[in-house]
């Protein structure tokens, strides 16, 4: 890419069939168009004689892989689109879109990685339920999401038994029959929640979750009792978890490799530095416990 006087970013024509990544971050305000950096854009979308952006609309390169919007503009609706159904874009990123109503995801069947945080106006996201690609999945700091999620998770999709990763901030999803139905999950990242009791029996019904990670529940005091019961997790970590103060009594699978504390209760910290062995390894705030 190149920079020209006028301030704009010039991409050779001969690179946009070719085009496998884009990454908008933070361009200048008398830039902003529909997107945050719509010169950037109007230089690689492939025109087909409509005028697309005073419909939230563009064409993208159908070899496009990634794609990162980060925007504080007025977009209510985003919908990436395509010259044909034929597309490449696997993972799509977006974040802090403050006014973004709806995301349109009809037009990228190929999507393997979905992360969408900080965008609080955000309340329904069309043709999910149709990814069959996806495997990866994260939804942070969507308050407007939570009703979507919480009928979607309701549903018996095939799309939650081939997710292998999910980070989520929506605690009602978890229920026995919507644990029952993530077949496929290998990691799970739960961000600023309290679960149930019923809740934490829902989460041992993961079977074949190999990662678990509580991140920033300040107001979780316990760890699920039935914890110990996850026969295949391998990583256990908690990072700004104030409020526990030790471990469930039942103690923690024996399966457990590593397990990692960060900026947590002195008391948690000091239970956990006790268990290290040499089949588990403790970290405690970016230091590994000596045996």
């Amino acid at each position: 890419m190149t920079g020209a006087q006028d301030g704009l970013v010039h991409i050779p024509l001969n690179l946009i069939s070719s085009l496998k990544r884009i990454t908008t971050w933070h361009c200048a305000r008398k830039k902003l168009n529909k997107w945050e950096c719509s010169h950037l854009f109007s230089s690689l979308v492939l025109k087909d004689g409509n005028d697309d952006w005073a419909n939230e609309r563009c064409l993208l390169p159908t070899s496009l892989e990634e794609l990162e919007i980060n925007s504080d503009h007025s977009l209510k609706t985003l919908q990436p689109c395509f010259p044909s159904d034929l597309t490449n874009l696997k993972k799509l990123k977006v974040g802090n879109c403050h006014y973004l109503e709806s995301l349109q995801l009809r037009s990228c069947m190929a999507l393997e990685e979905l992360e969408i945080e900080g965008c609080g106006s955000l309340t329904t996201i069309e043709g999910l339920q149709s990814l069959g690609s996806l495997r990866h999945l994260k939804v942070s700091r969507c308050p407007g999401l939570h009703p979507y999620l919480e009928g979607f998770a309701r549903q018996g999709y095939e799309l939650w038994s081939r997710l292998e990763t999910l980070e989520i901030t929506v605690p009602s999803v978890f229920t026995m029959s919507f644990c029952q139905r993530l077949t496929s999950l290998r990691r799970l990242t739960l961000e600023d929640l309290v679960l149930t009791e019923e809740q934490g029996r829902a989460l041992v019904l993961l079977n074949s979750l190999q990662q678990l990670v509580f991140y920033r529940c300040y107001h979780l005091v316990d760890l699920p009792a039935g914890i110990h019961a996850l026969r295949c997790l391998k990583r256990l970590k908690m990072t700004l978890c104030k409020g526990i103060s030790r471990l469930p009594e039942t103690g923690l699978p024996r399966s457990l490799e590593e397990l990692e504390i960060l900026s947590c209760r002195k008391e948690l910290a000091d239970q956990c530095r006790l268990l290290a062995t040499s089949k588990l390894r403790v970290m405690i705030d970016g230091r590994w416990s000596v045996l």
